[in-house]
């Protein structure tokens, strides 16, 4: 007989919880602004409680106190939209989004839907399922005949003069290399420094004129072009010097030889970490000069080779130890004070340039590591849609306009 079956016991499961019971009438979840009173879906823009998690990554776009002032009245009725404590939604930031046929308008060079009608902008409340909530807000009347406050909203949120996203780090490079040049014009002889300055002189017209708004005549056409050529003598030099190297570490059979090419070798290093850093400049030159995502792919790819391409001076350094180390094991009875003092000189010469040579090229890869994730981010940001938002103060005015760096 088989077993009487017993019932198995379940485990207690815990409840839900449950969101605690609100009172009242019920909240929107946006707002449109439209100037078809009644229609959400002829709106121009819609508002909404911006996510927390994006507030770190705003940035303030620069606007004259009064114009927003003027446009406060569109975002008065904010603190109406629904918000709970621990929600994720910001308590005093408003997600601003345009239409697309509005964005796409704006885009294309012309403002749409300018009448010259006083107090034609109607505030329509939207619940979280898209349903009309009460009868369409009118806003305030700030006067007659002037542009629609929307479009006016659209221009100090797309500024014709705002700076480009890489424009700081391009003003860092120029900086640096300015920097950097007098150090190496020591280490050089006196004409290849002036080349250095003359291509560091090339190098800032490209960048200004690469910065300068608007169409400019004359040389400012020619960017492309200058910018290879510069490139170009980046990559003679960078060939010359790898040739040198190659050359010395070949040839040198003793201690003197050897202190020679070691001398010359500092020259080198630096003269190469020049180099990567004109090609550095010119790539975030590339980018802003360009708005082709596979190309600014390719220039920010670039940046990682120069640095592979670094020339390897272990070659020599190891050639030189050698040589010194040879001498002070077959000669070192032989060789009076001053051979020793030479001998001792290149072997520590050598340890020198290498961990010198070690810590260069660490940087260098630090910082165009950097460097990648900022062109990266700056071409993700430019194949999707500007996102915006405002602050409004405690007194409902504009704080601050806002756009989405991520």
């Amino acid at each position: 007989m088989p077993g009487r079956s017993e019932d198995v016991k379940k485990a207690a499961e815990e409840p839900a919880p449950t969101r605690p019971m609100l009172h009242g009438p019920a909240r929107p979840g946006m707002l449109a602004v439209a100037e078809v009173p009644g229609d959400a879906t002829a709106a121009d823009i819609y508002i909404q409680r911006a996510l927390e998690a994006d507030l770190p990554h705003y940035a303030e776009v620069e606007a004259e106190p009064y114009d927003l002032k003027t446009l406060s009245h569109l975002f008065e009725r904010c603190p109406i939209l629904e918000r709970e404590p621990g929600d994720g939604f910001a308590e005093d930031v408003y997600a601003v989004s345009f239409t697309p046929a509005i964005e796409s308008a704006h885009l294309q060079g012309f403002s749409p839907r300018i009448n010259a009608t006083a107090s034609d902008l109607h505030v329509i409340a939207l619940d979280n399922h898209g349903a009309q909530l009460g009868e369409p807000m009118p806003t305030a009347d700030y006067g007659w005949g002037t542009p629609s406050h929307l479009n006016t909203l659209w221009d100090l949120l797309n500024p014709a003069e705002q700076k480009h996203f890489l424009e700081g780090e391009l003003r860092n490079e120029l900086a640096f290399i300015e920097k950097e040049l007098p150090k190496l014009k020591l280490l050089i002889p006196a004409v290849r420094g002036l080349e250095w300055q003359k291509h560091y002189d090339e190098l800032f017209e490209l960048s200004r004129d690469v910065r300068r708004l608007g169409l400019e005549e004359g040389r400012a056409q020619e960017r492309i072009l200058r910018a290879d050529d510069l490139a170009a003598a980046m990559r003679d030099v960078n060939r010359r010097i790898d040739t040198a190297i190659k050359t010395f570490a070949g040839s040198i059979k003793d201690a003197e030889e050897a202190d020679l090419a070691l001398t010359s070798c500092v020259g080198s290093l630096h003269e190469r970490e020049m180099a990567v850093l004109f090609l550095r400049a010119i790539a975030v030159i590339r980018v802003i000069a360009s708005d082709d995502y596979m190309h600014g792919m390719r220039c920010s790819a670039r940046l990682e080779l120069n640095v592979k391409e670094f020339p390897d001076v272990h070659l020599l350094l190891d050639r030189a130890r050698r040589i010194a180390e040879e001498a002070l094991v077959n000669r070192s009875r032989a060789m009076n004070d001053a051979e020793m003092a030479l001998v001792e000189n290149v072997r520590k010469d050598a340890d020198r340039l290498a961990k010198e040579h070690d810590e260069l090229h660490a940087r260098l890869e630090r910082d165009v590591a950097r460097l990648q994730g900022l062109i990266d981010r700056h071409l993700i940001l430019q194949g999707r849609r500007r996102r915006f938002a405002v602050r409004l103060k405690p007194d409902l005015t504009i704080g601050a306009l806002m756009v989405l760096q991520q």
